[in-house]
């Protein structure tokens, strides 16, 4: 019996959320399906190929309107047999889903639309992006209606906006989580004293920690303020802050830090290698993340997994991940964050962190993706 054929679309190839959750359904069911990825050249390519992709095809958009691409999309699942084709983000996700809509006439076709993060929830100034907000809502009521088979939201949070804000209807919507390799996110304290020896952090140091991108939406700047109150209000306990990762505001963070007279106390490690995740999360003794805005959360779901008593932002998509496990502050709040965190280490359960972790299992991840798909 043939295998089932995908076609997996996105505009990116770089390191990243999404790419990641490609990535995953690609390791985890190429066995029982072939996958196709359509995306730009870039470094997640040799990825997806040696995890099991059977081909890469280098096709994105070029505009929001680009009906080339649509047609082009059609084009391949009529040509390479596809059966369902999943695509990822309101630019791509809306143009491919149209795609396979089109080429539903000369045969059926699953077509699955997934936008990770609703626009409304980034950062936006109000005024400009009132007209953006109006076209995202048409566009994704328009698809989630009428051209796309079933539509993904990662979170209960994320199914209601679906409904209530974007109009979509309740019986279009599955509600898919992520997965992680909970076995692989374990504490190690060889990783955490070879992590600590290079950084050169003494061994009785309390290390308060972040691992994510520097940009606007993760909130750095709330941790950032909320380190330097605690610094002030216990001058005398050996604490450190570990900023994990790269990106456009790394620099921006930094003299933030000089200029609240933290920066000796502050680790930035730049970007950093998959493989050293491990030793950065074991040598965290408080995990912090003060998001703005999330699809998921996969950088508290790892905490977790560790047993890494943890602090976030009260946003509902993480109250999704975290359950009653994560102690949540204030979104932007740099005060609530600072009260939270330093009543955490006393209240957190390592136990609970590690459990309500098991719920988001890998294997969990693939059973569903495999339902989704019919296989």
């Amino acid at each position: 019996m043939n295998k089932k054929r995908l076609l997996m679309c996105y505009h990116s190839s770089e390191y990243g959320g999404v790419e990641k959750q490609i990535l995953d359904i690609i390791k985890g069911l190429s066995e029982k399906i072939e996958i196709i990825v359509v995306c730009p050249e870039g470094p997640m390519v040799k990825e997806y190929l040696s995890g099991g992709a059977i081909k890469h095809i280098a096709l994105s958009p070029r505009h929001e309107a680009d009906l080339q691409y649509a047609l082009q999309i059609r084009q391949l699942i009529i040509l390479e047999k596809i059966d369902i084709v999943h695509s990822h983000e309101l630019l791509t996700g809306s143009l491919a889903t149209f795609g396979g809509w089109l080429a539903s006439f000369r045969k059926p076709v699953k077509r699955i639309y997934h936008v990770h993060t609703p626009f409304s929830w980034w950062r936006h100034n109000f005024l400009k992006s009132l007209p953006a907000l109006f076209i995202n809502t048409f566009v994704n009521f328009i698809v989630g209606n009428i051209f796309a088979t079933d539509v993904l939201a990662l979170t209960p949070s994320i199914k209601r906006h679906r409904i209530f804000n974007e109009f979509i209807s309740p019986t279009k919507i599955r509600v898919l989580p992520n997965g992680i390799e909970n076995e692989y996110f374990s504490f190690s304290q060889l990783q955490r004293n070879s992590f600590r020896k290079k950084w050169r952090i003494p061994v009785d140091t309390f290390v308060i920690g972040n691992i994510s991108r520097f940009t606007k939406e993760k909130g750095h700047e709330v941790l950032i303020n909320a380190f330097s109150q605690i610094k002030k209000q216990n001058p005398g306990k050996n604490m450190l802050l570990l900023l994990a990762g790269g990106g456009i505001l790394l620099n921006e963070i930094k003299s933030l830090s000089k200029n609240l007279g933290i920066y000796e106390s502050v680790i930035f490690t730049d970007q950093f290698l998959e493989s050293d995740k491990i030793g950065i999360l074991s040598s965290i003794d408080l995990f912090v993340f003060p998001s703005y805005a999330e699809g998921f959360g996969i950088a508290i779901l790892e905490s977790m997994s560790m047993g890494i008593p943890t602090v976030a932002s009260n946003l509902p998509v993480l109250k999704d991940v975290g359950g009653d496990a994560v102690i949540y502050a204030k979104t932007g709040d740099p005060s609530d964050f600072a009260a939270k965190m330093r009543a955490i280490p006393d209240v957190s359960s390592g136990v609970a962190l590690l459990k309500r972790a098991e719920v988001f299992s890998m294997r969990n991840f693939i059973k569903n993706y495999s339902g989704l798909y019919n296989l």
